[in-house]
């Protein structure tokens, strides 16, 4: 398995060592330390492909950047071959129960998700986006993915911080930071949200390069994590009481430090929001 695994994997960083992009450097590099893990047979190559799952993206948007047209087709084939074959490993569900919060080997998520996808909520994301076909393909082929983000990963508050647009400032404890997600209003007339309103995001992690620009890491950062990646658990699963649980868990003094925190972002960086699904074009 790792034999093949490494195979793709190289094809992917060929094709990448010829890109002119600046960004480059990033992907070969992450490429080349998930190869060296592989080859270890160490649990920690688990971890990097299981980050890989959400990579993709990354990848694929540095094909875009320098307009390649078969080469990215070889290189969306190679990452879902990858991921198939990962799904494949015989260590994957042992190590993604007990070590999923981030691509870090002894780190867990403190609070996991534990929830799981609504279809109706599912069907929601294609239409709320008005997704393209290639763009609806994109979304289906990463839904293990989420699924396993959702359930697994690390719960943290989030505060709506506008309505119009529709902006949320999802939390990370283990960065002392949040970012800004951009949703369709078709959201805040779906759930009737309001500025200040209380929702659930599921974080996963990232711990190579520099941390992300859009990141200001507060007081309490640990150290370890240079970028997160937030799902709203409201926006995806029906599942309201265990919700309400990761909400009443959270204490009030949090609540309001996010709150804080969230619209002095918005205040001073108003121009920084991200997609709430990076895969999406």
């Amino acid at each position: 398995m790792q034999t093949k695994l490494i195979k793709h994997i190289e094809e992917i960083k060929n094709h990448c060592i010829y890109s002119v992009d600046s960004n480059k450097e990033k992907v070969i590099k992450t490429l080349d330390l998930i190869i060296e893990s592989l080859k270890n047979d160490n649990q920690e190559a688990i971890d990097n492909l299981i980050y890989l799952l959400g990579f993709k993206g990354e990848i694929t948007e540095l094909a875009k950047n320098n307009n390649w047209t078969d080469e990215l087709k070889m290189i969306n084939e190679d990452i879902y071959i990858i991921i198939r074959e990962i799904r494949l490993y015989q260590k994957y569900n042992i190590l993604l129960k007990s070590n999923y919060k981030n691509v870090h080997k002894e780190s867990y998520a403190t609070s996991p998700g534990k929830l799981h996808i609504d279809e109706e909520k599912w069907n929601d994301i294609k239409k709320f986006f008005n997704l393209s076909l290639s763009n609806k393909i994109r979304l289906n082929r990463n839904k293990n993915q989420i699924a396993g983000h959702i359930q697994f990963g690390d719960t943290n508050p989030a505060i709506v911080v506008s309505i119009n647009p529709l902006l949320i400032a999802p939390y990370s404890e283990d960065m002392d930071a949040v970012v800004i997600l951009k949703f369709p209003d078709k959201y805040t007339e779906k759930y009737n949200l309001q500025i200040k309103d209380k929702l659930i995001t599921v974080n996963q992690y990232w711990t190579f390069g520099d941390i992300r620009n859009d990141i200001f890491v507060g007081e309490n950062y640990q150290g370890d994590f240079k970028d997160f990646f937030p799902i709203i658990g409201d926006f995806i699963s029906s599942e309201i009481n265990i919700i309400n649980t990761h909400k009443e868990y959270m204490s009030k003094n949090l609540w309001l430090y996010v709150e804080n925190l969230s619209f002095n972002y918005i205040k001073e960086h108003k121009n920084l929001l991200r997609k709430p699904f990076s895969f999406l074009r």
